[in-house]
């Protein structure tokens, strides 16, 4: 399984789940590159952590490790070998996430829930979501304020839109 997110200068991220690796792809050349950085395994060694998404802040490239459980992080520009930090742990079976602003929102079908996590300190707001959700992925609209997360749940077949500004909580059918 791969997963495709934006990288440095154009180019595109590329995770694979089953081996923890991230490349980055050039859409002129249409070739794996190794500039600014090469290719490097993200994850625990010999241990699958499972890629599952991509997002930037412009700064810092964001992986969603579905397997772990958690979110790491790197400096855009030097890539995974210039030190990889974990953003956030405990998460219960992530699915996808989105960057809106300074903060990176993740849902997690373990727990019915949506974390809207701050990449600026890793502290952590969880919006719990109506019973038979499953969330499964999340869109925001962009800009810099806080976030009205559009979620698809798969068990009710339905949309949910939570503002994280108020908590409020309503459900498309």
């Amino acid at each position: 399984t791969t997963v495709v997110g934006p990288g440095p200068d154009g180019r595109l991220t590329i995770g694979l789940f089953n081996d923890d690796s991230v490349f980055l792809f050039d859409l002129v050349t249409r070739n794996v590159v190794d500039e600014p950085w090469p290719s490097d395994e993200v994850g625990l060694h010999g241990v699958i952590d499972g890629i599952l998404d991509i997002e930037t802040d412009g700064n810092s490239i964001y992986l969603l490790l579905g397997l772990a459980n958690q979110v790491i992080g790197f400096d855009l520009e030097a890539g995974p070998s210039g030190g990889v930090h974990k953003l956030a742990s405990g998460l219960l079976t992530p699915n996808r996430m989105k960057m809106q602003g300074a903060v990176l929102h993740v849902v997690n079908s373990g727990d019915n829930s949506l974390a809207a996590i701050s990449v600026e300190t890793g502290d952590s707001t969880i919006f719990g979501l109506p019973v038979n959700c499953n969330p499964w992925d999340i869109d925001t609209v962009p800009g810099d304020g806080p976030a009205k997360a559009w979620i698809s749940c798969l068990k009710s077949n339905s949309v949910v839109v939570v503002d994280t500004a108020d908590g409020s909580i309503t459900e498309v059918k």
